[in-house]
Order: structure tokens, then C-alpha cells, then sequence
């Protein structure tokens, strides 16, 4: 007979509650202890719970990898304490922000890992770092505070002028909607155009700005030019009436003259015309000219003095030969 007999019914119910409260226990504290030494934890400060709660899921990259573990007030601001996975690194610039998962308005915990240098574990993601999803209340105080800033005066005035400036004729409107429809498009079709134009726009506003200093320059110098014109224009004045008077002057000279410029403009065209006619002649004397002047230098260049080399004494050969002094003529 074992000990799990009838008979000793008190005995056999200690043993049951107490196997039931180890089980409780155990299902209780080893998921708790799986999660300690599996994940580290870290804190993230935000400005409002907006619903987040405990044991709401914390995901990174959309992948779930830890939990939340307690949310506290710490002043004006809401410390959420979180668990992630030992295999996520957080660096010193990660973020943290509270999302909205489902339709029924359940809340998860977004972190985004960033930073060169890790984050060491039970760090705190600061509230700059950290932000809450829009709620219905922030909604709705946000068209509180529009609509207060409204000028319902100027809304019925706008109003009314467009009620009258709206043509009677329906087809005009049509019309109108019809020609705003086809803008749309056209826009629509040169979307590429449209954003190559606006980088292009971009671009050179970048430029300008790049080059702000030698603009700023560019036109101080050009202030200076214009001061400078300024402080001249008595100067300049002057000078545009001399010029005026001297082509005045000028003008006469030439219709005074008139007959006279005609007489010299024809004599140079005879000079020029027999220049034209004996181009040969004066290529040749020019040709023949450096030589002679060459062997004048060379003569006369030693002294003062000349150089002289002739047999028959300054006779020409052509006369020696003539009265047949010199024999081998041809």
C-alpha cells in the first residue's frame, strides 16, 4: 500500500495544495525569471502615458521583442520602464515612441535603435528622443484653439464675394471646374518636368546662398561704383559736352572742307595706284636693298675709313675690257 491511500485522506490533501501551490508558483515566477535573464531592461521618459499600460508589447522594427513592465509619474512627465530582448542593441541616440497598434486604440512601444555608442542597460531614453500619437483630446483642442483664432467676420466676407462673383450660368462653372480638372492633369503629366524645374530651383537657391558673402560684395562694390558716378556726374557732364562739341567741330571741319578732303582722298588714290603699279620694282629694291646695305656696313664699319679692294684702281671692268686690258671678258 502506497502512501496515496484513503486512509490517510489529510496527509494526501496537504500534498495536493501543496503540489497546486508549487505549480501556481512555478507558472508564475519561472516566466518572470525567463524574462529577467533573457532581456534587459531600460527606461524611457515621455511627456504622457497617452493609454499605454503594462504589458504592452514594445517593438523593434515592427518585430516584438519586449515588454512593458511599469509605467510612474515622475514630475510633469511619465517614466516607462521596458524589457527588450538581450539580442537588441540600443545606441546612445535610439528613440522611443508610443503608437497606436489596433482600431480599439491599444498602445504599443516603438523604439528605434540609432547612435554609434551602445546604450548600456537601464539606461533612460530621454524625452527629447521620445514621442506620444495624437489623441482625440489633442484633437479636438486643437480645433478648439483654430476656431477661436477664426475671424468669422472676414469668413462671411469671403463668403459673400464669392456668392457674388460666382456666375449665374451653371454651364460656366462646369466650365470653370472642367479647366481647373485639365490644369491638374497637365501638372500631373509633367510631374518629372515639374520636379526637375523645382531642384533645379532649389539648387540655385543653395547656390545663392553659398554665395551669399561674394554677392553681399558684389553688389557693395557695385553701391560703390554708383557713389563714385554720382560724386563724378559734374565730371561726366563736362565730358559729354566736349564730346558733343568736339563732333560738332568736326562735323563743320568736314562739310567746310568738304572739296579739299575730296582733293587729298584723290591724290592718295594716285599715290596708291602707282605704288600698285610698280609692286615688282619695289619688292625687287626692297629685296636687293638689306644686301647692299649689308656690304656698306661691312665696308665702312672697321673705322673711319672704307674698305676698298680694286685691282683697277675705281675703272669699271666692263670699260677695262672694252680697251682689252683685261683678258677673259664675256
Amino acid at each position: 500500500m502506497n502512501w496515496l491511500t484513503v486512509k490517510n485522506p489529510v496527509r494526501n490533501g496537504i500534498i495536493c495544495i501543496l503540489v497546486g501551490v508549487g505549480v501556481v508558483l512555478a507558472a508564475l515566477v519561472v516566466p518572470q525569471l525567463i524574462l529577467k535573464v533573457k532581456t534587459n531592461e531600460y527606461h524611457a521618459v515621455f511627456t504622457n502615458a497617452t493609454g499605454l499600460t503594462q504589458d504592452d508589447p514594445v517593438n523593434v522594427a515592427g518585430v516584438p521583442s519586449g515588454v512593458v513592465t511599469s509605467l510612474a509619474v515622475s514630475g510633469n512627465s511619465v517614466e516607462v520602464t521596458f524589457r527588450l530582448d538581450d539580442g537588441v542593441t540600443l545606441g546612445e541616440d535610439s528613440r522611443a515612441d508610443i503608437k497606436i497598434s489596433t482600431l480599439l486604440g491599444r498602445r504599443s512601444l516603438d523604439v528605434t535603435p540609432n547612435g554609434s555608442r551602445s546604450l548600456p542597460a537601464g539606461s533612460t531614453i530621454p524625452i527629447e528622443n521620445t514621442s506620444v500619437p495624437f489623441t482625440l483630446d489633442d484633437l479636438g483642442r486643437g480645433a478648439q484653439s483654430t476656431s477661436e483664432n477664426l475671424d468669422l467676420q472676414q469668413l462671411r466676407t469671403m463668403l459673400t464675394v464669392v456668392s457674388d462673383n460666382s456666375p449665374d450660368d451653371p454651364e460656366l462653372i462646369r466650365r470653370s471646374l472642367e479647366g481647373i480638372d485639365a490644369l491638374s492633369g497637365v501638372v500631373n503629366d509633367n510631374d518629372v518636368a515639374l520636379r526637375s524645374l523645382l531642384t533645379g530651383a532649389q539648387q540655385t537657391t543653395a547656390t545663392l546662398i553659398e554665395q551669399k558673402d561674394t554677392l553681399e560684395t558684389l553688389l557693395g562694390n557695385a553701391d560703390l561704383v554708383m557713389s563714385t558716378i554720382a560724386d563724378r556726374r559734374d565730371v561726366l557732364n563736362a565730358l559729354v559736352q566736349d564730346l558733343n562739341q568736339l563732333s560738332t567741330t568736326l562735323a563743320r571741319f568736314l562739310g567746310d572742307n568738304q572739296a579739299l578732303i575730296d582733293s587729298v582722298m584723290g591724290d592718295i588714290h594716285v599715290v596708291t595706284g602707282v605704288l600698285s603699279e610698280n609692286e615688282q620694282s619695289l619688292t625687287t629694291l626692297l629685296d636687293n636693298f638689306a644686301p647692299s646695305v649689308r656690304y656698306v656696313t661691312n665696308a665702312t664699319g672697321n673705322g673711319n675709313w672704307l674698305d676698298l679692294n680694286s685691282p683697277s684702281t675705281l675703272i669699271p671692268d666692263n670699260w677695262l675690257c672694252v680697251v682689252g686690258l683685261v683678258q677673259g671678258c664675256r
